[in-house]
């Protein structure tokens, strides 16, 4: 018998809730310990497992997420758990950008784990949750099962207590459902299980473990889910330390963005969040996600050039090139070091004279070198720079 509480939940306006109770890289060249090729959540996982600041019982927790991810059916599961194992697993993509299992999805999480705390905390009058990455996995699971099959559903695989939800986007707008909502109904009718599930699942002091996953796609535009244990159940880090991990391990590379610009033409490549909100927000440029990976720092800068007349970005590690174009009269503003160049992905420049507009393009995605080269006239210049992954 499962011992977790279930219950179902219709929610407001468009949000819908459903509710259930290793080789190391040179320095520099990202993050320690970490052979995973799929730069998601199961490689900060795998990070954790070779963690030597971490408890042994930690880093086990933390190899036994990294598995999970990877098909690794838990021992403990009964029959019918892993049937329900193997549904899930036929539909994750780690590489998937949209998915609970990317990287800047896992970086959201500690920002709702942190909001369920405090209402434990200061309405509840209970513990904080402690965080552990095999409930995190199991989190992940859950709402990739749930964004891919386009609905809201337990697939009922881990016997851990959970909340799922969507069509929110902020802890706020997901907690104010989950939590304040149904304590009213629990309030007026404390037997009303059906309508409370997710208000006592947080507020359980029994509870002493958590997991967290989201993503921003999919039917409701966004799926989210949160996972219970009791103490003891699995190993686990508080909420605090799993921050600074993340601090720790996201602070080993640079994320780099791809933007692009529907009346130019231009695509644009930077690592600055702020800029990337500037411009989407503002100036009417279009996120494409997230192009590839860089090393915080290395030997090998890759300098970004700005033509104020063309409105054009020129990136280009050769200081040669970058003193040519800088000085007058090429009309191109230097705008320093953008990036740094290590790793094993090459990324390539490509170059289209009779482009009406930006005449310059740079890819590491080998459909799109082949399709601009093929079939509308880009010559590739070569390789640009490197990359850790993309």
């Amino acid at each position: 018998m499962r011992k977790k509480l279930c219950s179902i939940l219709l929610s407001v306006a468009t949000a819908v809730s459903l509710c259930l109770p290793v080789t190391a890289q040179a320095a520099g060249s990202g993050p320690q310990g970490v052979t995973d090729t799929t730069w998601s959540s199961a490689t900060f996982f795998q990070w954790m497992a070779n963690n030597s600041s971490l408890s042994s019982d930690v880093r086990h927790d933390a190899q036994q997420a990294y598995a999970i991810l990877h098909g690794n059916c838990p021992a403990s599961l009964q029959a019918d758990e892993v049937v329900s194992y193997s549904a899930q697993m036929r539909l994750v993509d780690l590489s998937d950008d949209d998915s609970p299992f990317s990287l800047l999805n896992l970086s959201d999480t500690i920002d709702y784990i942190d909001y369920a705390n405090k209402l434990r905390t200061s309405d509840a009058g209970v513990d904080k949750l402690d965080v552990s990455p095999t409930l995190m996995a199991m989190a992940e699971l859950d709402v990739n099962y749930n964004y891919k099959n386009r609905g809201l559903m337990h697939p009922e695989t881990f016997d851990v207590g959970e909340n799922l939800a969507g069509g929110y986007s902020s802890p706020e707008s997901a907690f104010n459902a989950w939590y304040w909502t149904e304590k009213q109904n629990y309030a007026s009718d404390p037997t009303w299980n059906n309508n409370t599930g997710h208000y006592l699942n947080i507020a359980n002091g029994s509870y002493g473990t958590t997991g967290f996953a989201s993503c921003y796609a999919g039917m409701y535009g966004s799926t989210m889910g949160q996972t219970f244990a009791f103490p003891g159940e699995f190993a686990s880090v508080s909420a605090d330390q799993f921050r600074s991990l993340l601090k720790e391990f996201f602070g080993t590379f640079d994320i780099m963005y791809r933007l692009y610009n529907p009346s130019s033409g231009e695509h644009l490549f930077t690592k600055d969040q702020n800029e990337v909100m500037t411009l989407t927000s503002r100036y009417y440029w279009n996120y494409e996600g997230v192009a590839w990976y860089a090393p915080k720092k290395s030997s090998k800068p890759v300098y970004r050039l700005f033509n104020p007349s063309s409105g054009e970005h020129l990136y280009t590690m050769d200081a040669n090139e970058r003193r040519t174009l800088a000085a007058a009269p090429n009309n191109w503003r230097d705008e320093g070091i953008a990036w740094y160049s290590d790793g094993s992905v090459s990324l390539v420049r490509l170059y289209n004279a009779k482009a009406s507009g930006f005449k310059h393009h740079y890819s590491g995605d080998s459909n799109e070198i082949n399709t601009l080269t093929t079939r509308n006239g880009w010559k590739n210049e070569g390789i640009a720079w490197y990359g850790l992954a993309k």
